[in-house]
């Protein structure tokens, strides 16, 4: 039996087996474009080299977080157990990468706000609310 080229891609055992190699075809390189910000392994990156949409975005994600788990924070807990629990459910969301991150006084009144919904959501507080000296 002669050895015939059309068949390469044939197996003796089963005719409809074919063993195809692919083929990459790439196209020309696209131009890169300058965007202001793109997430890379979980952090965001700014053209500015501000972390005000990373931190923006953190918070979100810890304020999501904490109305996931809302009835387990305002429960009848004792207060030191539920800021534990705040600080390694919410506050892990919200400070990861944070070593990276370079804070200017808007960001880090961001973050004191932050804080201060927590504790006003974790007492069951209304923004409202004011304490009155007696």
């Amino acid at each position: 039996m002669s050895w015939n080229g059309n068949e390469c891609g044939k197996n003796k055992r089963n005719e409809n087996f074919k063993s195809t190699i692919p083929s990459k075809t790439y196209d020309r390189p696209k131009k890169l474009e300058n965007v202001e910000y793109f997430k890379y392994l979980g952090s965001i990156l700014a053209s500015d080299v501000r972390c005000t949409y990373e931190i923006i975005c953190r918070t979100a994600m810890a304020k999501a977080a904490f109305n996931k788990k809302r009835a387990l924070f305002t429960c009848t807990f004792d207060l030191a157990l539920r800021r534990k629990l705040v600080e390694c459910y919410i506050w892990s969301v919200t400070l990861y990468g944070a070593e990276t991150w370079t804070l200017r006084a808007v960001d880090q009144k961001y973050l004191e706000s932050f804080e201060l919904w927590c504790w006003r959501r974790k007492e069951k507080f209304s923004w409202t609310d004011h304490v009155r000296d007696e």
